[in-house]
């Protein structure tokens, strides 16, 4: 009668593409209500107390055996041994699955994910993932999903799992494009994402719409529960590998696919970063508009340390051969350079706690850190208090460049550090426009080069700090140095602020000094006092007055 597709109230979901699908397009679907995903990705097997497999269920196994299910709060926590202490199977991937194509779907009001994998798995106990090779998300619509009640994160769990519109536990060669995905999560009380993912090598996401996930309620954000949160949160990305014969071992080199590339998204998160994103490989984010309105005043989360958006790089420069002498070893069991076969999966590190990637030097891959034309908005105008060290925190241990961005925070009554903190081994901050609020930040950008560190031509609402390297005392050949020149600083456009920057550099001093006198209170060698002595979390200051 033209009143619509109906919805289920408990049914589980619309589509199940189970391990070891191969070549699948999904294309143009209404998949509209249920309690668990709109399209579930993976499956599970049972194994036995001998490491036997014995069902083979392609079907829901989160919760099977829980009475209460499907009543339950939701969840894709597969605990390890049956979960938790009590009776059960262990349970396993059944397989990867390679070549999917998801594209112009409309997702809406799910209980779970629009698009997610069947589970997460503990990565301390089992090295297990739902693994996705070859994953195409394009013009997709994801809302209104994550509507249920959502059950609370282990603490074991949060570094490894995280609830989201869309939510991928391994995938390779990812394209995400143009897709929306809107006002999902019941409210930011959830840790909720909108585009999450654990591990993922060669992603590119580009031009997508990913606003309002886990919308603003009436309770306090510091009530909320911990877990992952933001827009884009991508716990760590590797670039795409391939072999390298040294010294007739097979070792993984990148190939030339980025880590990650985020070019031309909207991303608007209620509560938590805009960005989140961990890498081992090159990254560029450039041309997008992140914006953030909420922040958690607990040092365990990343919003505390920056607002906005956290890049962290764990990649080397081989200018002095530092991924050749930094190299921890990823790879598989020796393979002898005649033998490598082609597609092989000798790059698969060896098992071992946690995210196996997860290291400095764990592939040779550099660190480079593109961060350009981006328009940042941290927006914390609200009458609650909130105290965060910066809106955008970038390191890396190669090459950091941030340039022609826009960065704005706009408080209420509410205290931040510093706009932009850099740090890299070589870094250049030049042509942004950094805006606060007046009289309630510090600087507007710290930047610490530890060779060369050149920060020039931006201009600045409050202080341009660059810290002087520690290189410099301890590696003298280097001969670390900082290039300022052409900035301009709002502050001293003000007559009675105009020595404010030299003012705040003696104040930064003087705690220095009451650091080194605590140190030796407390028999601390001379030597090491004199690491600190003068600087700012031991380096030197190199405040620039525009």
């Amino acid at each position: 009668e033209g009143a619509g597709p109906g919805t289920v109230a408990a049914g589980r979901g619309g589509v199940h593409l189970a391990g070891t699908c191969m070549g699948v397009q999904l294309i143009d679907n209404l998949i509209e209500g249920g309690i668990g995903n709109g399209i579930t990705l993976g499956s599970l097997e049972e194994v036995d107390s001998q490491g036997g497999v014995g069902d083979q269920d392609p079907g829901w196994v989160v919760g099977k055996y829980d009475p209460c299910n499907p009543c339950a709060p939701g969840s894709v926590y597969v605990p390890p041994a049956g979960g938790d202490g009590e009776e059960g199977p262990e349970y396993r991937s059944a397989g990867a699955l390679y070549e999917v194509r998801i594209e112009r779907n409309r997702i809406r009001h799910m209980g779970l994910s629009g698009i997610g994998v069947v589970a997460f798995f503990d990565l301390e106990e089992q090295d297990e993932f739902i693994s996705v090779v070859g994953l195409d998300l394009l013009g997709n619509e994801v809302s209104g999903c994550l509507r249920r009640e959502l059950a609370e994160i282990p603490e074991n769990m949060r570094p490894y799992m995280g609830y989201g519109a869309v939510t991928l536990a391994d995938v390779e060669q990812l394209r995400c494009h143009d897709n929306r995905i809107e006002d999902n999560g019941p409210d930011h009380q959830y840790p909720v994402c909108g585009l999450f993912i654990l591990h993922g090598e060669a992603l590119d996401i580009c031009r997508n719409r990913i606003l309002n996930n886990g919308a603003k309620s009436a309770t306090e954000a510091e009530d909320a529960q911990q877990g992952r949160r933001g827009g884009i949160a991508i716990v760590f990305a590797v670039p795409g590998l391939v072999p390298l014969e040294v010294n007739g071992e097979w070792r993984p080199r990148q190939n030339g696919e980025p880590a990650a590339r985020i070019h031309h998204n909207v991303v608007s998160q209620p509560l938590g970063q805009a960005l989140f994103l961990q890498a081992l490989g090159p990254v560029s984010v450039q041309g997008n508009q992140l914006t953030s309105r909420g922040l958690i005043m607990r040092v365990s989360d990343p919003s505390f340390w920056a607002a906005s958006v956290l890049i962290l790089n764990l990649g080397w420069s081989n200018e002095f051969y530092l991924q050749l002498v930094g190299f921890t070893g990823a790879t598989a069991d020796p393979i002898e350079p005649g033998d490598m076969p082609v597609g092989s999966d000798a790059f698969v590190p060896r098992p071992r706690g946690g995210l196996d990637d997860f290291g400095v030097g764990r592939y040779m891959a550099n660190g480079n850190v593109q961060f350009n034309d981006n328009q940042v908005f941290t927006d914390l105008a609200e009458r609650q208090f909130s105290f965060a060290i910066s809106s955008v925190l970038l390191v890396s241990l190669d090459d950091v460049t941030v340039q022609d961005n826009q960065l704005d925070c706009d408080f209420l009554a509410d205290i931040l550090f510093t706009n932009l903190i850099a740090v890299g081994m070589t870094v250049r901050v030049n042509n942004n426009r950094f805006k606060e609020t007046l009289f309630i930040t510090l600087f507007s950008s710290v930047a610490l080069g530890l060779i060369f560190n050149n920060t020039s031509d931006n201009q600045a609402t409050h202080c341009i700090l660059n810290l002087e390297s520690p290189l410099g005392a301890w590696l003298p050949i280097l001969n670390p140095s900082i290039k300022q020149h052409d900035n301009q600083v709002l502050f001293n456009a003000f007559n009675f602020l105009d020595s404010w920057c030299e003012r705040l550099s003696k104040w930064e001093g003087l705690l220095a000094a009451v650091a080194v006198a605590g140190a030796a209170n407390n028999d601390t060698t001379h030597e090491s006092s004199a690491n600190i002595e003068g600087g700012f979390f031991g380096f030197g200051l190199n405040p620039d007055n525009g």
